[in-house]
């Protein structure tokens, strides 16, 4: 899909979501300023990339089965 930053939203310093892939719906936390929120909150697509860049990829999930 692309690439983007993942930092901070209260004090914009570079965030790792850590080692193997994640869902925008993880819980992150910042270890400067303690914000925590959800992944989602924390990356932009917004051009500049900085060089604390993540590849953001697209990926299907497990079939989920539809109750009637």
């Amino acid at each position: 899909m692309g690439y983007g930053t993942l930092a901070c939203p209260s004090c914009d310093a570079p965030v790792s979501p850590g080692p193997g892939p994640r869902s925008p719906s993880d819980a992150l936390a910042c270890p400067v300023c303690d914000h925590a929120g959800r992944i989602r909150d924390f990356l932009s697509m917004a051009a500049p990339v900085r060089p604390a860049r993540v590849e953001v990829r697209l990926v299907a999930g497990p079939r989920w089965a539809v109750r009637r």
